[in-house]
């Protein structure tokens, strides 16, 4: 009987050797890999960041371009309306001055009514001198008939001749108006042209930015993935060291005390579309509030350094004997350490919002023999 007992203690203290020694190498490998992804996850979180900067700067330099697009436009939409208006000016110069040639030449109808007058009346020298007359200014110019004219004919000519040099003039100076007009519209079009040259080039490197954070966030994601395997294969090899009897606690199958007192709400049950690994325990104000043990055990895994934690941020696992095993997440603190003996109801840390979470709340979990299963079930 004796030999019997003796040969189990020396079974039972090899089973124990040789899980202790193959938790510590997969440990070693493990925290090693997780080392490295660390490194890589930094720098890739580095990257994504100086992504994001230049995104952000490229789409406020897109916003001062396109206002200033949209101000060449104002302009140009400003001188549009002024080559309309200048060229209903010109329109309407151009028709006064029709207006005025047939004045002029109603007046020299009845000019040549007159002259006839002079011819029945007039010696044959004055006539000569009408006959040689080369063109109606030349005719003007000739004193002596001048002088047996109506005055006020002249005079209406003279006026009608007058209002007719200041209208071109004035058409001339609209239409050198719009000529300006014209070539400062186009110089605006042609500034507004290279603006949306430059907007295009901008939103070309916007899009290649924004497909290098996807790209990126995408890498980051891997491994983030692949720590949290490795983190689950150093549980697997916790809560299976946990069922050697080495440790204290000696939980069957049963109910678990709530770790959370004084908040009962479950945001996000276990399973589901997620594949949610545990429960999640929320409430208005559950940050800080004290994370309670579910059962008698000892801690075989305390993160109170590292924030992200592989996703599950500041995290404590309790070995319950038996293949049982408790694991709390998102913790906001740690005051618990491997190795240490815990009693239900003590507290362990505190509720927060650390690793990949999204609001306080704690994030329950329950394994058997390295695997999670619905902690609902015993709560």
């Amino acid at each position: 009987m004796r030999k019997y007992r003796a040969l189990s203690r020396c079974v039972a203290f090899l089973l124990l050797f040789t899980l202790t020694s193959m938790q510590a190498t997969v440990n070693v490998s493990a925290k090693s890999s997780i080392s490295s992804l660390s490194k890589k996850q930094t720098e890739l979180n580095r990257t994504l960041k100086n992504i994001k900067n230049g995104i952000g700067q490229k789409q406020v330099y897109k916003n001062v371009v396109n206002n200033n697009i949209k101000s060449l436009q104002s302009q140009i939409d400003t001188e549009a309306r002024k080559l309309d208006d200048l060229n209903n000016y010109i329109e309407q110069k151009e028709s006064v001055i029709a207006e005025t040639q047939n004045a002029i030449e109603s007046q020299r109808d009845e000019l040549a009514k007159r002259m006839c007058a002079i011819y029945k009346t007039c010696d044959t020298s004055t006539l000569e001198i009408l006959i040689g007359a080369k063109d109606f200014g030349d005719l003007l110019d000739k004193a002596d008939l001048i002088q047996k004219m109506s005055q006020q004919d002249s005079n209406i000519i003279n006026s009608l001749n007058e209002n007719i040099k200041n209208i071109e003039n004035e058409k001339a100076s609209v239409e050198k108006s719009k000529t300006e007009a014209e070539t400062f519209k186009s110089s605006l079009g042609e500034k507004k042209t290279k603006l949306e040259h430059i907007e295009k080039e901008n939103d070309s490197a916007i899009s290649g930015l924004k497909q290098q954070e996807v790209s990126t966030q995408s890498k980051l994601n891997q491994i983030l993935l692949e720590k949290q395997k490795l983190e689950e294969q150093i549980s697997l090899f916790h809560a299976q060291y946990s069922k050697s009897e080495a440790h204290s606690g000696n939980y069957s199958k049963g109910k678990y005390s709530w770790p959370v007192n004084g908040f009962s709400h479950i945001s996000s049950p276990f399973g589901g579309r997620r594949n949610h690994k545990g429960i999640d325990i929320s409430g208005p104000g559950i940050y800080g509030a004290p994370i309670l043990a579910a059962a008698d055990g000892v801690v075989i895994k305390s993160n109170s350094t590292n924030s992200w934690g592989s996703g599950w941020g500041y995290h404590v696992m309790i070995s319950h004997g038996n293949g049982y095993a408790t694991q709390y997440a998102h913790c906001s603190s740690i005051n618990v350490s491997v190795g240490q003996n815990i009693k239900a109801g003590q507290v362990i840390g505190r509720v927060g919002n650390t690793g990949h979470s999204f609001g306080a709340h704690l994030h329950f979990e329950t394994w058997k023999d390295g695997k999670r299963y619905n902690p609902s079930t015993e709560l």
